[in-house]
């Protein structure tokens, strides 16, 4: 729990820090096309260059903050760390000891049906993976790819 608040807090520091980056970096942009445009608007605009900028950068951090929990950046805060492989699909690994997926495709939260396994590559929206039997209730099959776009899995022995 204490490494769940502390990345958190971390998260934090690093959208403040970008937010105040890209504001700064926007700010410029739009202090030199008003520099060279005859736009009045823009003009008058930057005569509140810091309320701007403190618009743009809380934009950016609520932006930020959002895009930090959508489905392409959320690895997992803390304990709970997984790997975003396509098309809905992640790999979990919540204790750091075992490394799990699900067979099922069409079901993306953690449950019974999920598969240990050793070792995966993905490649071509495909996932190759490696069955881990070091848990008592393993499949049969030695490897499984699975086809990400069209969810359907093919099983292989060793």
């Amino acid at each position: 729990m204490t490494l769940q608040w502390f990345e958190f807090f971390i998260l934090i520091i690093k959208i403040l820090l970008f937010s105040t980056v890209y504001a700064s970096v926007l700010m410029l942009i739009l202090f030199l096309i008003s520099k060279k445009t005859s736009g009045q608007w823009l003009k008058r605009r930057m005569n509140y260059a810091f309320r701007n900028w403190l618009l743009f950068q809380f934009l950016i951090s609520v932006s930020l903050f959002f895009y930090s929990f959508s489905y392409w950046q959320d690895t997992g805060m803390g304990e709970a760390p997984s790997l975003p492989i396509g098309y809905g699909q992640r790999i979990y690994s919540p204790d750091f000891a075992w490394t799990s997926f699900f067979a099922d495709l069409t079901k993306t939260e953690l449950n019974k049906d999920e598969l240990n396994i050793d070792s995966f590559a993905v490649k071509n929206n495909m996932l190759c993976a490696e069955v881990s039997h070091r848990t008592t209730i393993s499949p049969a099959y030695d490897f499984i790819v699975c086809d990400l776009i069209k969810k359907e899995n093919q099983t292989f022995l060793y």
